[in-house]
């Protein structure tokens, strides 16, 4: 496994640290949080240690209030892929992955999130998950976010066993909620998250929901 870069701020090296030590030695990160299949345009390059810092790249100059803060700022880049890597890789109630997006000449454009995953399961259903993304401000109104969330939504059911996903991009953000509504979600809601005045938006993305075993997600994630 990789480690950290040497120069990790040492709050997210507190991160780091403290779930090595409360974890156990032999544990593994669950198994289908990997690289996404290609797209058309698009390959999904799984959020590490080696290669987070891409981030910084694409957004530490951008002036979208719609950029989380923790996609621009080096220290909070730094907390918020350690707690990802060292939690969120693991855990069975609030599991998350990024995946960078690479065109296939090499060249980066954004980050595709996948959060909220959740082992649980009720009444034979998994629970919905969260999806986001962020697009560079030269790379924008190109078609990469929608190529991307619809080949996430497509690989939900294969590599995750999730039939339902959720949006919360900020009311004011017409291009994403516009964005979700072309991509199928549908409106549920207005409510306050941590970034500030949030829409939450819903998809099915089979046209049943599968009872799912939890003998099916154990050979799923080991």
């Amino acid at each position: 496994m990789l480690l950290p870069p040497a120069d990790l701020h040492p709050e997210a090296q507190k991160v780091v640290d403290l779930y090595n030590e409360i974890r156990w030695p032999d544990s593994k990160p669950l198994a289908y949080y990997r690289d996404l299949p290609t797209s058309n345009r698009l390959c999904y390059e799984t959020l590490s240690w080696s290669n987070y810092r891409i981030l910084l790249n694409l957004f530490e100059q951008d002036t979208s209030q719609y950029v989380m803060p923790s996609l621009k700022r080096p220290d909070e880049l730094d907390i918020y892929v350690a707690y990802q890597l060292s939690t969120g890789r693991y855990g069975a109630k609030r599991g998350s992955i990024d995946w960078l997006l690479r065109l296939h000449d090499g060249t980066y454009v954004g980050v595709l999130h996948l959060y909220e995953i959740s082992l649980e399961i009720w009444d034979g259903k998994r629970m919905p998950c969260m999806v986001g993304y962020a697009i560079a401000e030269p790379f924008r109104r190109q078609g990469y976010a929608e190529e991307a969330l619809k080949h996430l939504l497509g690989q939900l059911p294969v590599q995750f066993l999730l039939y339902e996903a959720r949006a919360e991009p900020l009311q004011t953000n017409a291009a994403s909620c516009s964005l979700l509504k072309k991509t199928g979600f549908s409106f549920l809601r207005n409510f306050k998250n941590y970034w500030g005045q949030a829409a939450l938006y819903h998809i099915q993305v089979t046209s049943v929901l599968p009872d799912v075993s939890f003998e099916e997600l154990d050979n799923l994630i080991e």
